[in-house]
């Protein structure tokens, strides 16, 4: 939810005090979202630690940056896949500058241990299929798009991994 309102308020006027003032209120979505009172103040330090190394990333801040074209945030998508009818739900889409379509899913992933490069890695190969769908779902929508990037951005760490959707 936040990252959503990042990307609809605009990035001014977001900091780290800001987020370190919505922890409150972060608890309570937390906690309406089913997390367990003791594990509140966790999840909620989790979340202000996503969104602080998020803004002080430079590709964070471009996915969640305003002045995306056709920027969305949580975009509602339905078609059939293999025959079936499926609805999604997209993190982010836009077009960059150069017509290309993105297809950003955040990932709050925690990471320990000396290989992040394989931990991306994994990630992207479990990843795939669902961002491939979604690409998949998108074509349909917007056939005169020929470029499309797929995208997993880890918040946590403030690395984005991109690549090329199938054509």
């Amino acid at each position: 939810r936040y990252l959503e309102r990042l990307a609809e308020d605009g990035l001014t006027g977001w900091d780290r005090a800001r987020i370190q003032g919505e922890r409150r209120r972060m608890e309570v979505l937390l906690a309406e979202g089913g997390v367990p009172e003791g594990r509140l103040r966790d999840a909620a330090a989790l979340v202000t630690e996503a969104l602080s190394t998020t803004l002080a990333d430079a590709d964070g801040r471009w996915i969640l940056s305003a002045e995306r074209r056709g920027g969305s945030s949580e975009l509602p998508v339905a078609g059939l896949v293999g025959g079936r009818p499926v609805q999604r739900r997209i993190d982010r889409a836009f077009l960059d500058d150069d017509g290309v379509r993105w297809i950003v899913d955040f990932k709050i992933s925690p990471h320990s241990g000396p290989d992040l490069e394989a931990f991306l890695d994994e990630q992207q190969a479990r990843y795939r299929p669902q961002l491939d769908q979604y690409a998949r779902l998108l074509a349909a929508l917007y056939p005169q798009e020929s470029r499309r990037r797929l995208a997993l951005y880890f918040a946590l760490q403030g690395r984005l991994v991109a690549w090329d959707a199938p054509a």
